[in-house]
């Protein structure tokens, strides 16, 4: 053999056992590395979504508690004020909708309703409350009862526009008393831009 011949198969053989070595260290330390960073930088990303939509919830909370303890709206539900005119003057389906609300519903203390309001996300027409449910809603649900002025429930649900935020508090007085007079529930969508932004917020 040529020493051409033997300088080209050497050169052959040390790239294919350097390639092996490589192959080998990538396997056993780096490979693994960088999975379970994927897996740490998944769980590290779900922990940020959840916080943000436990966020999102706190903050759906306060608005839910603007309209349910209220003297207005406690009046309202126990038949003491004109409830036309509550509607007109509290419950306008374009600020709702202005301010990313897709549902409110009210409810008194026999779970019979009263009001309710269920807006597209896109342009806040009216859709049919029971239509988007994936339940009914009738007395004694956990979303229109409420056993102290102290209990509240929320979280998300599957409606038929898609996963919805929903948070219900009990109708009481402005300062928080009772006894209690019904029910009031918020909702919010969590439509293509907000998963868009909770996306965006995740991956920073």
């Amino acid at each position: 053999m040529s020493l051409g011949k033997k300088t080209i198969s050497l050169f052959l053989v040390l790239g294919i056992s350097l390639w092996a070595g490589s192959y080998a260290v990538l396997r056993t330390a780096v490979l693994p590395a960088f999975e379970q960073f994927e897996v740490d930088s998944t769980e590290q990303a779900l922990v940020r979504v959840t916080r943000m939509l436990d966020e999102d919830l706190r903050a759906l909370e306060i608005m839910n508690k603007e309209y349910a303890w209220w003297n207005e709206t406690y009046s309202f539900v126990r038949g003491e004020a004109d409830g036309a005119r509550f509607k007109h003057d509290n419950l306008d389906p374009e600020y709702l909708h202005s301010v990313g609300i897709n549902l409110l519903a009210i409810f008194d203390a026999k779970g019979e309703e009263l009001y309710s309001w269920f807006g597209d996300l896109s342009d806040g027409s009216e859709l049919p409350l029971r239509e988007q449910l994936p339940f009914t809603l009738e007395p004694g649900h956990a979303l229109i009862h409420h056993a102290d002025p102290a209990d509240s429930i929320g979280g998300i649900l599957n409606v038929q526009s898609g996963l919805m935020q929903v948070v219900s508090y009990p109708i009481l007085t402005t300062n928080g008393r009772g006894p209690i007079a019904g029910s009031l529930i918020v909702g919010q969508t969590l439509g293509a831009s907000r998963l868009h932004n909770l996306q965006q917020r995740a991956t920073v």
